[in-house]
C-alpha cells in the first residue's frame, strides 16, 4: 500500500525555480512551492526539450527527516532538426538546403538507374521526413532494390532469387522489421521492412519504447518495499504503483532515497 503524507503547514517547501531556458519558457513563479506542484516547461516552436517537460515538487525522506526537493532536472529546447540523407541513396544521390524543419531534400539517380519513390520530401515537425526515402534501381533485378534505413546500414547489394540482405543499426538505436531478407522467387522479399528507431522526444517525454510509443510522466524510486525495489509512477497528481521495466537514470543517492508526492 502506498502512503500519502498530508501537507500541512509545517511541511518543508521547494525554492523557487526561475532557470530560464533559451528558446523556451516555463510556469515556474517566484514563491515557494508545496510537494505536489508542478513547474511546466515549453519550446518554441521548432524546438523540443531534451528531457521531460516537467518538475515536480515532492518530499525527500532521509532517517525519518523531511526535506522538499524538485524532481528532475530542468530541460534544454534543442532544434528540431531531421537525420541527414548522405550516404543512404546507392546508385544516386540526395540534395537538401539543410535538415532543419521545412527544408526540402531531392533526390536523384546515376545513369542507368531509374528513382523509386517521391524525388521530395520535406523536414517535418516532428524530427522526420515526410516520407520514405526512395532507391534507385535498374528494374533488371529479380527482386526490388531495398534502401538502406536511416541511421543503420545493410550488407548484401544482389537481388537475384534467393539472394540475401541484412540490416543493422547505429549505437544507440534499435532494429524494428526483419533483420534478414531474402529474395523469393516471386520477386518479393521475406519479412518486413526496416526501420532504426533510437531515444526520441514526444510531447516533451523521452520514449524509449518505439513499438508503444508510451511516455510516463515521472518516476519516484526506493528500494525499501517488499520485494525489492520498486517505482512509482505519477500520473495527474495520482500516485500508482508498479514494477520497474526500465527505470529512468538517477543518482545513487536518489535510488537509496525514499520520495512521497503529496
Amino acid at each position: 500500500m502506498v502512503s500519502i503524507f498530508k501537507v500541512s503547514s509545517d511541511v518543508p517547501r521547494c525554492p523557487p525555480l526561475l532557470e530560464e531556458i533559451e528558446h523556451g519558457r516555463s510556469t515556474a513563479e517566484n514563491r515557494t512551492y508545496a510537494p505536489k506542484d508542478i513547474i511546466n516547461y515549453y519550446c518554441e516552436e521548432g524546438y523540443r526539450t531534451t528531457s521531460q517537460s516537467w518538475r515536480a515538487c515532492a518530499l525527500k525522506i532521509i532517517r525519518h527527516t523531511y526535506s522538499a526537493v524538485w524532481l528532475g532536472v530542468t530541460p534544454r529546447c534543442e532544434e528540431i532538426t531531421c537525420p541527414s540523407l548522405r550516404g543512404y541513396i546507392e546508385n544516386g544521390a540526395a540534395f537538401a538546403t539543410s535538415n532543419m524543419v521545412g527544408a526540402n531534400a531531392t533526390f536523384r539517380c546515376d545513369s542507368g538507374y531509374e528513382l523509386i519513390g517521391d524525388s521530395r520530401l520535406t523536414c517535418t515537425r516532428t524530427g522526420r521526413w515526410n516520407g520514405p526515402i526512395p532507391v534507385c534501381d535498374t528494374g533488371e533485378n529479380h527482386c526490388p532494390v531495398l534502401g538502406i534505413p536511416l541511421n543503420g546500414y545493410k550488407t548484401g547489394d544482389r537481388y537475384n532469387a534467393n539472394d540475401g540482405v541484412e540490416f543493422y543499426c547505429n549505437a544507440g538505436y534499435t532494429l524494428i522489421g526483419s533483420q534478414f531478407r531474402s529474395c523469393r522467387p516471386t520477386g518479393m522479399w521475406s519479412g518486413e521492412p526496416v526501420k532504426c528507431i533510437g531515444k526520441y522526444v514526444k510531447r516533451g517525454f523521452i520514449n524509449e519504447n518505439p513499438v508503444t510509443d508510451r511516455a510516463v510522466r515521472g518516476a519516484l524510486p526506493t528500494n525499501d518495499a517488499p520485494g525489492g525495489p520498486i517505482l512509482y509512477l505519477w500520473w495527474r497528481r495520482k500516485i500508482h504503483r508498479k514494477l520497474p521495466t526500465e527505470p529512468l537514470k538517477e543518482s545513487e543517492e536518489q535510488i537509496r532515497t525514499n520520495y512521497i508526492v503529496a
